[in-house]
């Protein structure tokens, strides 16, 4: 059978991990790979900022989630630093994933995201309680598609270790963000609110 993005869609809604080795057996260059990052950040700014339309966001919501620019930025910037965190946190759990394999893997989880959102987006338009219904769902689903894909990335033996990964990583992307809000003095200048 030929794959399609049809089938590989499909595949991983319903068989995440072998959905996650047949990306990673794809031949695609990493030039590709970085256009398909932009061109997914890009698809989600535009999906985001048309939600923002259709659904206002209270003032106080950080302000790239009304700016399809800012958001897209924040979109390509964030899944590259999430994926080299990614690749190293890993490794911390015995994982052996590559960066560009975790790439190619993450950058295709964006394209089933904007699908999902986008499917997400008409439910709310056509009947509100189903789509908040199905946004709920969609978070625990993609949930467990994220550690099946980084569970098969790093080769590791079980969901736990992927968990494990997962919330290194996002330790790792706190550190990090703090240290570079205190050195460029952002958190001083009033960009970030009083909590």
């Amino acid at each position: 059978m030929s794959l399609t993005w049809s089938s590989l869609f499909v595949q991983t809604l319903r068989a995440p991990a072998d959905a996650a080795q047949t990306v990673l057996a794809q031949d695609v260059a990493p030039r590709d790979v970085y256009q398909g990052l932009v061109a997914g950040a890009a698809m989600n700014a535009v999906l985001t900022g048309t939600m923002a339309a259709l659904f206002p966001l209270p003032p106080e919501w950080p302000a790239f989630l009304t700016s399809p620019f800012l958001y897209f930025m924040v979109m390509a910037g964030g899944l590259l630093l999430f994926v080299h965190v990614l690749t190293w946190s890993g490794r911390i759990v015995g994982g052996q994933g590559v960066l560009a394999g975790l790439l190619k893997l993450m950058v295709w989880l964006q394209f089933v995201r904007v699908a999902l959102q986008a499917i997400g987006v008409l439910l709310l338009i056509a009947l509100p309680p189903l789509g908040s219904l199905y946004y709920l769902v969609m978070t625990v689903l993609s949930l467990w598609i994220v550690l099946n894909f980084i569970k098969v990335g790093h080769g590791l033996s079980s969901i736990g270790g992927a968990l494990l990964a997962l919330f290194i990583t996002f330790v790792g992307l706190i550190v990090a963000l703090s240290m570079l809000l205190m050195l460029t003095g952002f958190g001083q200048m009033g960009v970030l609110p009083d909590v």
